[in-house]
C-alpha cells in the first residue's frame, strides 16, 4: 500500500462565519488558529490538496490530522469534519473530537489507512475542484471559541494495473 503523504489546502473555498480561516493559518502548527465562536457550528469549505493519487489505483483509506483547543478553561469545543467527493454535492458521513477546557492544542487523527469514511472512492475524485472538506467548530456556551490550528490528509491506495497487456510464458 502507497500513500500521498500528508498535504495540505491550497484554498480556503469558503469561511463561513469561521475568523481567520486562511490556508496561512491551518496549514502550520504555529498557534496562528482560525476561529469558530458560539454555541451553533461555523462552517467552512476547504479545497485543492494536489494529492496526486495515480490513475486507477485502489483507494484503501483518509487520514485526516488536526490540532485545535479552545480558549476558555471551562468550554469544550467541537471539531467536525466531513470529505466530498463532487464539490459538496454529497458528504460522507461525519467524524468528530472534542477537547474540554484546555487551551494547549490536542492533536486529533479521524479516519486511518483502512477507513473510506463510508464512501467507495475512486482516484478522480481526489482531483483539484472535486475534493472537499467541510470543516464544522463550535464551543460550548462559556463564551468559548473552537480554535483550528492545523489540518493536513493523507490518502492511502493501492496501485491498480493500467499497462493494458499481460506478459504470458511457455515452461
Amino acid at each position: 500500500m502507497s500513500d500521498t503523504g500528508f498535504k495540505v489546502t491550497g484554498n480556503v473555498a469558503s469561511s463561513g462565519t469561521w475568523g481567520n480561516m486562511t490556508t496561512t493559518r491551518i496549514n502550520t502548527a504555529d498557534n496562528s488558529r482560525a476561529i469558530a465562536a458560539g454555541t451553533t457550528f461555523s462552517v467552512a469549505t476547504l479545497n485543492n490538496y494536489t494529492f496526486g493519487v495515480p490513475s486507477g489505483a485502489t483507494i484503501n483509506g483518509i487520514e485526516v490530522n488536526t490540532e485545535f483547543s479552545t480558549d476558555v478553561a471551562l468550554a469544550t469545543a467541537t471539531l467536525q469534519l466531513s470529505l466530498s467527493w463532487n464539490n459538496g454535492t454529497n458528504y460522507t458521513a461525519t467524524k468528530s473530537d472534542t477537547t474540554t477546557g484546555s487551551t494547549t492544542d490536542k492533536n486529533s487523527t479521524l479516519g486511518g489507512s483502512a477507513d473510506t469514511w463510508g464512501h467507495s472512492w475512486t482516484d478522480s475524485e481526489f482531483a483539484n475542484g472535486t475534493f472537499l472538506v467541510k470543516v464544522e467548530g463550535k464551543s460550548s456556551n462559556f463564551g468559548g471559541q473552537c480554535r483550528l490550528d492545523f489540518l493536513q490528509i493523507k490518502v492511502y491506495y493501492t496501485q491498480g494495473n493500467n499497462n493494458g497487456f499481460f506478459l504470458l510464458m511457455d515452461n
